[in-house]
């Protein structure tokens, strides 16, 4: 008899009467293995390729902001790991845009890049010490 095992909920695939895969393994080997059969991704996609059930509203909403996040792009300015010269270069970037434009939601992508590099803490803080006039980065 095949017995086939659950590993944290994912599906497995039984090779034999002995183990048990995990899919996403395989997947992965798939997609790393050249020459693999099925090793192209456009193959892989249709594994993925029934309809997604009818979502409500709060689902769709919830479904289309996961799939508009995006991270801030990469700088060669800030080669290394620590990326805090990056977020205060990206934050008064955004103060910048706003200054020279006048145009706070023609800079909301700018804004967006920051806060996705920056600490929210950091932000907060920035925000409350342009509001008291007390920043020591750029003044909009």
């Amino acid at each position: 008899t095949t017995k086939q095992t659950k590993c944290c909920n994912e599906a497995t695939v039984s090779c034999d009467s002995k183990h048990s895969i995990p899919l996403i393994i395989i997947i992965i080997i798939i997609m790393v293995t050249p020459g693999a059969p099925g090793s192209q991704i456009a193959n892989i996609n249709k594994i993925f390729s029934e309809p997604m059930p009818p979502l409500n509203k709060e689902e769709s909403l919830a479904l289309q902001m996961v799939e508009n996040v995006r991270t801030t792009p990469r700088d060669a300015r800030f080669p290394s790991a620590n990326q805090a010269g990056h977020c205060w270069n990206r934050y008064n970037e955004w103060i910048n845009c706003v200054k020279q434009t006048g145009d706070e939601e023609g800079c909301k992508g700018m804004r967006q890049s920051a806060l996705n590099i920056c600490p929210s803490i950091w932000t907060e803080k920035w925000d409350e010490e342009r509001e008291e006039g007390t920043f020591a980065g750029l003044t909009a």
